[in-house]
């Protein structure tokens, strides 16, 4: 399982896979509101994806999907930081301030006992991009300990590329329209 976050350039990951691992079969999972913004968006900017997509449902039909590709040993791609509503949360520290994240990546990686990557791909100068993969290492039974990891390396991403985090979300819930 590959954890990223709404930062850096993600959109590039099937040219990173393709090149080092061809039989790799890429599944993001995101919401229905995500989906056609983000599959338009990468056809016009890479041409057909490679990546499938899986789409959270409020009728669950995505459990299946998911547990259909962690049997054909596929990987599963999600962007953990942001959660849809309705979905069951966790509220851990964000820079500092609560903030809530959804359940389901984390219990899904710690009650099966799959393996994880924090993934990033940052820009660098002259269009060279850097392609982080950092393997989980704690207990994984523990979904918060996992989400702990997950957000020491997403801060510690944040803090090394501050304008590549692209957060238009309101995570602390201190928006205040005037």
């Amino acid at each position: 399982m590959l954890l990223t976050a709404h930062i850096g350039n993600f959109n590039l990951a099937q040219y990173f896979f393709s090149d080092k691992h061809d039989a790799a079969v890429v599944n993001l999972i995101m919401t229905d509101l995500e989906h056609e913004e983000i599959k338009s968006y990468l056809e016009s900017v890479t041409g057909k994806s490679a990546i499938k997509t899986i789409i959270l449902k409020d009728d669950l039909s995505h459990i299946f999907l998911m547990n259909e590709a962690l049997q054909k040993n596929e990987l599963l791609v999600f962007a953990a930081d942001r959660y849809y509503k309705n979905a069951k949360t966790y509220t851990e520290e964000l820079l500092g301030k609560p903030a809530k994240f959804p359940q389901g990546p984390f219990k899904l990686a710690a009650r099966n006992q799959i393996p994880v990557l924090f993934v990033h791909i940052m820009r660098e100068k002259d269009f060279h991009y850097h392609f982080f993969a950092r393997p989980f290492e704690g207990d994984s039974n523990s979904p918060k300990e996992l989400l702990k990891a997950y957000l020491g390396d997403l801060e510690g991403m944040v803090r090394k590329y501050p304008h590549q985090w692209y957060n238009y979300y309101d995570y602390w819930n201190d928006f205040n329209p005037s």
